[in-house]
This record gives structure tokens, C-alpha cells and sequence, in this order.
């Protein structure tokens, strides 16, 4: 026995010294690549902005596995910046003395809700800011999207490639329709909805436009797009006319033509650019080039580490900023949407928490689930019922159930691009009798009552099936319009008029009465603390947040990014999958659609949710 408890001694010291040095080999090797992967602001440097990246709403969260297989195999790192980390970052280079200008190149990931007309005006608010403390905003663009353009425009002096060109075409929305198809292969959807202008099922059971959709969406396109030329406008000395007949004349102009239209300061190759950069900054003994910075490193590690203090305090700070982004579905939902009973979790807990003073909604969604919308909404009314308000900030959309979850705030805000309001309801349901029976495939049964088959895929839903799905859908949009009636301070018959299934753009939601304030992110919570009797620095917790950067994350960033001295000539092409780049346009408007019809799991068919495959570039 004595031997056993010696032996056993012996081994446990073993392993104890041996993970002990494990331990301190570990740390060394971290120390060292921290080391390496050390983030450093250069003095008198500029601040070098790829566009490569998601600008989302919503905060991702550092995974440093994730970023090392990326950097492993040469994918992205880091290409995920949310709009409220691009908002500080710009805010915090223009009070930082170490920084002389921005450098903007490259191109917007454009990837699910990334990149929205909603998210680019409240961006370019910030530039303009930054501007405004006496700093330069430089833009080398070579072949711009309309956003990467949007954005840059407000660029001290916009750059274009000789070889490159500014597309301006104007907007299109241009859906696929299914009908012809299910005809053909013998599969029939059976649909019911409420709203004259609901067209989201008209994917799946039409050819073309309907006469009522193409008027909303053109009265839609033309009020998005005229906010975006007086936009443009003003950022190059233009009148909002102007760049209409430049639009409508010409659409794509290469180097020089963009040069002689005034929608660039000048053509340049990149060793020009990095000249006038020079002239801008320091000089860098080591890389022989300007003193700079990454922004996106800025943004994720310089930024929260400096602010150590005010995160620590988050937890039990008065503001609470919760993000509302993509398809609202049932249950918990997956990355990318809004389920139901999470959500509606989230703000229960925000609402039970006394330390919480004030609720600020960030709402970017095209609505879902009608039953998942009314979970979160019930959820919102209980917050201001307790007698706390809440702010509602509209990104790019807050429609249909989108809209449903921002009803009952005490203030909406929204962009005057924002796209809002679609009040109404649809149900869908697919029928396989057909196709099935033209396979030689044949069902029968028995059922106890004439309703007990209801929703099967078996077969064509009969007259009295019908009837019980549209009195369903029709309590629903009842329903929607009372409590929107309530939230706006209207009648049921006034919101009825300009519901519908009716979409807004955010200016025009203002003027009947859908929005109460136009404005970005910010604008909202200076509003949210104004209203809770807040000083105006009250600290913010965000849900879900992105949290104090990851140690591992920062150092793989580091390495993978390479020498913040690197002359920020890397990242003009934008990042998209191989396979999406492969993709023809048609084919991935039909997986988005088919992806659109495996979301419809409300368990009662009943959704309200923008027409699918709504999308704006």
C-alpha cells in the first residue's frame, strides 16, 4: 500500500512539473506572438480603411479558431465590423492626435444585411465629422459599387484608377417569379394574405409585377434614390439634377470621363496615391513608406482596450442597446436571424434589471414570423409599460414584422432611405397532390372530422380549409393594426390607410406618421438618454455585444495582417466567396428564394415579412 501511495505521489509530481512547464512554454510562445502581433498607432499616421469588410449592425464576436484557419488558408480576418465599432472608431481617430486622415480603398462586403443604405448614411455622418475636427478623408477607389461610392464620396479628395470606373446606374429592383415553374412541375401554392400591396407570396404564384407592387415599389425606389443623389450631391458640389442626368446619360465612366464629370478629384495610380499620402503623415524609417494604421485593429483592439474601464461598467450600465437583425423566425433562430423566444428572453431580462433606465431597439430586419414578431413586440410594450421608453433605430429595413417589433416605442428613428412600414399579412401553403399523382403517387385515408388534414402537403387545401387559414391571416392583420394604432396614437382606421402591406421609405413613413424622427444610430441614443434623464456620456450595454477583445483573436489579426507598415496597397478587390463570384445573379435569387420558403416555420403559416428577395444595390 505504501508503495501504491508512493508511486501514485511520484506520478501526480510528474505531471504537475510537467504541465508547469507546459504552462510557462505556453505563455512564452503567446508572449511572443502577442509580441509580434502587437498593435501599434505610429505618430503623425494615417489611418488605412479596406473596405473589405461586412459593415453590419450588429456586433460579430471574435473567434480566434476561425481567424486562424482563415489566415491559414489566405481567407479574411476580422471582416466583420459592426456600425456602432466603425462609429466610434471614426469618432475616436478624429480627437486622437497620432491620426492625420483616413485612407478609404477597397470595397464593401455586401453579404445578407451588411452594407445597407441605412447603416452607409449614418457612416457617412461620421466622416463628415471627422472632417469637420480638420482631418483629411482620402478615397482611392478602382472600380467603386454605388455604395463603395455613396461612402467615399465624402472623401477631402476622391481618387480613381485610370483603368477603374464609377458606376452610377441608378436603382433596380428586379424579383424571379416561380409560378410558371410550379405549374409545370405540378406544384401548387395556396395563398392567403391581408394588405392590397402585400405581394411578398407573388414570388411563388405569379409571372410577373403586380400592377400594386410596381407602384409601391417605384414610389419606394424613387424616394431611396433621390436621398442618395442629394447626397452625392452635396459631397461633390453637384446639384441632386446634375448627377440624375449624369445617371441617365452616361452610367459607367472610366478615369478620366468620372474626372470630367466631377464625380472624381483626379486619376491616380496606387504609387501616386501613396505619394500624396506621404505628404499627409510622417515617414517611416523601417517600411520606408507613410506612418499608418489599420482601421479595422483600431476599431477591434486599440479602441476597447483603451476603454477598459467604461467595459467593465457595461453590465450595470442605464442604456441598453439590443440588436434586431435579419428574418424574424420561431424558437431560438440560427446566425443571421432573430428567433422569437430569444429575443423576447433578452429584453424580459433587460426589463426585469432596474439598473436598465432606458431601451434603445436597433432594428434592421424584413419581418418573419408574425407569432415570433408578436413575442418580441409583446415584450417591447411591457418594457414601456413599466415606465421606461424606449427608441427604436431603423437601419436599412424595419418592415412588415420588422415594423411589428418597433411599434409600441415611446420614439422611432429611421434614415430617410430606411425602408419601413408593410403592414399586412400571408400565409402560404404548398401543395405536392399533383405532382405527386402525375408520378403515379396516389393518397387516401380516413379522418375523424373535415378539418383533420388541415395543412398537409397531401393534398389541395378544400373551400372550408381556405377559409379557416384566411380568417387566421385576417386576425392577424386586425391585430397588427391595433397595435399599431395604439403605439402611433392613431385610429385603426387611420393606420389601415396607410397600411396594406404598403412599403415607406423612411422620409416618407415620417410624413404619415410611421416614424417620428429622422436620424442614425447615434441620434437615437442621445435621444434614449435625453428621455430617460440620463447625462449625455451614460454608459451603454449592448446585447449581443462583441465583449473586450479576445487575446488569442488579437494575436492571430496580427499575424495575419502582417506589419501595420504595409502601405495599405491589399485590399482593392472585394471579398466574396469563390462560389458566390461563380454564381450567375438568377441562381442565387432562386437558392435565396428556396432558402426564404425552409424560414417559414410559424406553425400557424402566417408571416409578415417584406416581398422575398428584396434587395437594394
Amino acid at each position: 500500500m505504501k508503495d501504491f501511495f508512493k508511486k501514485l505521489l511520484i506520478n501526480l509530481l510528474v505531471v504537475f512539473v510537467t504541465g508547469a512547464l507546459m504552462f510557462g512554454l505556453w505563455i512564452f510562445v503567446l508572449g511572443a506572438l502577442a509580441a509580434q502581433g502587437q498593435f501599434k498607432v505610429p505618430p503623425k499616421a494615417v489611418l488605412v480603411c479596406n473596405l473589405d469588410f461586412a459593415l453590419r449592425d450588429k456586433p460579430a464576436h471574435d473567434d480566434w479558431r476561425q481567424d486562424l484557419s482563415a489566415s491559414v488558408t489566405g481567407g479574411s480576418v476580422a471582416d466583420t465590423i459592426s456600425l456602432r465599432e466603425f462609429l466610434n472608431a471614426v469618432d475616436a481617430a478624429s480627437k486622437d492626435e497620432r491620426i492625420t486622415a483616413i485612407y478609404l480603398t477597397g470595397s464593401l462586403v455586401e453579404d445578407g444585411y451588411s452594407a445597407g443604405y441605412g447603416s452607409l448614411m449614418d457612416a457617412r455622418e461620421a466622416l463628415k465629422k471627422f472632417k469637420a475636427k480638420g482631418k483629411k478623408v482620402v478615397a482611392w477607389l478602382e472600380n467603386p459599387t454605388s455604395k463603395d461610392y455613396l461612402l467615399c464620396s465624402v472623401a477631402d479628395e476622391l481618387l480613381i484608377h485610370p483603368h477603374g470606373a464609377v458606376s452610377l446606374q441608378g436603382m433596380a429592383v428586379e424579383r424571379m417569379y416561380l409560378g410558371a415553374a410550379a405549374e409545370k412541375y405540378g406544384v401548387e401554392f395556396h395563398v392567403f394574405k391581408a394588405g392590397r400591396y402585400k405581394s411578398a407570396i407573388e414570388t411563388f404564384i405569379r409571372t410577373d409585377m403586380s400592377a400594386e407592387d410596381k407602384e409601391q415599389t417605384s414610389v419606394l425606389l424613387n424616394d431611396i434614390w433621390g436621398d442618395v443623389l442629394k447626397s452625392l450631391a452635396e459631397s461633390r458640389k453637384k446639384t441632386p439634377e446634375q448627377i440624375r442626368e449624369l445617371v441617365r446619360t452616361k452610367a459607367l465612366f472610366l478615369g478620366d470621363a468620372a474626372v470630367k464629370a466631377g464625380l472624381a478629384d483626379a486619376t491616380a495610380h496606387f504609387d501616386e496615391v501613396k505619394a500624396k499620402l506621404e505628404k499627409l503623415s510622417a515617414r517611416d524609417a523601417e517600411s520606408k513608406t507613410f506612418a499608418q494604421a489599420d482601421f479595422q485593429r483600431y476599431a477591434l483592439e486599440e479602441i476597447p482596450l483603451k476603454n477598459l474601464s467604461a467595459a467593465s461598467k457595461a453590465s450595470k450600465a442605464p442604456v441598453a442597446l439590443v440588436y434586431a437583425e435579419g428574418e424574424i423566425v420561431g424558437g431560438s433562430g440560427k446566425p443571421g436571424q432573430i428567433g422569437g423566444d430569444s429575443l423576447s428572453r433578452t429584453i424580459r431580462r433587460l426589463r426585469e434589471d432596474d439598473s436598465v433606465k432606458v431601451l434603445v431597439l436597433r432594428v434592421n430586419s424584413p419581418g418573419g414570423s408574425a407569432y415570433a414578431s408578436e413575442q418580441i413586440g409583446r415584450e417591447v410594450r411591457l418594457f414601456r409599460e413599466s415606465g421606461r421608453p424606449v427608441v427604436v433605430s431603423m437601419g436599412t429595413y424595419a418592415a412588415s414584422g420588422g415594423y411589428w417589433i418597433s411599434a409600441d416605442a415611446t420614439t422611432i428613428f429611421a434614415e430617410p432611405t430606411t425602408i419601413t412600414g408593410s403592414i399586412g399579412v400571408f400565409g402560404l401553403m404548398p401543395s405536392m397532390q399533383r405532382l405527386a399523382n402525375d408520378h403515379g403517387v396516389t393518397f387516401d385515408g380516413v379522418k375523424t372530422d373535415p378539418l383533420a388534414t388541415l395543412g398537409r402537403l397531401s393534398h389541395a387545401p378544400s373551400g372550408e380549409e381556405m377559409a379557416v387559414l384566411q380568417g387566421v391571416t385576417d386576425t392577424f392583420y386586425q391585430d397588427f393594426l391595433k397595435l399599431v394604432s395604439k403605439g402611433r396614437k392613431k385610429t385603426v382606421e387611420q393606420i389601415d390607410a396607410i397600411a396594406q402591406g404598403r412599403v415607406w421609405s423612411g422620409r416618407s413613413g415620417l410624413e404619415v406618421g410611421l416614424v417620428d424622427q429622422l436620424g442614425g444610430l447615434e441620434a437615437a441614443l442621445a435621444e434614449a438618454r435625453k428621455l430617460a434623464s440620463l447625462p449625455a456620456d451614460a454608459a451603454i450595454r449592448e446585447k449581443p455585444a462583441r465583449g473586450l477583445p479576445d487575446p488569442m483573436a488579437m494575436i492571430v489579426r496580427g499575424l495575419s495582417h502582417g506589419s501595420d507598415k504595409d502601405d495599405g496597397d491589399d485590399a482593392a478587390a472585394p471579398l466574396l466567396p469563390a462560389t458566390e463570384l461563380a454564381l450567375p445573379a438568377a441562381a442565387r435569387d432562386l437558392r435565396e428564394a428556396l432558402k426564404i420558403l425552409d424560414h417559414l416555420n410559424d406553425p400557424r403559416q402566417v408571416y409578415a415579412r417584406l416581398p422575398l428577395g428584396w434587395s437594394l444595390r
